[in-house]
């Protein structure tokens, strides 16, 4: 998978109510999951870090 990290300015954040940039990531089957995949839906992302 391509790693492509994009940082905003320490203290900088998108305003409440803009639109998230599109990201793809795997989910806990590996599988590519994209943000725009869920366009217009109600949706939640939870972040964690898979032990080894």
């Amino acid at each position: 998978m391509e790693e492509t990290v994009e940082q905003l300015p320490l203290g900088e954040g998108l305003d409440i109510g803009a639109l998230a940039p599109d990201f793809s990531l795997p989910d806990a089957d590996g599988s590519i999951q994209s943000l725009s995949d869920y366009s217009g839906q109600k949706l939640v992302v939870v972040f964690y870090r898979m032990g080894t």
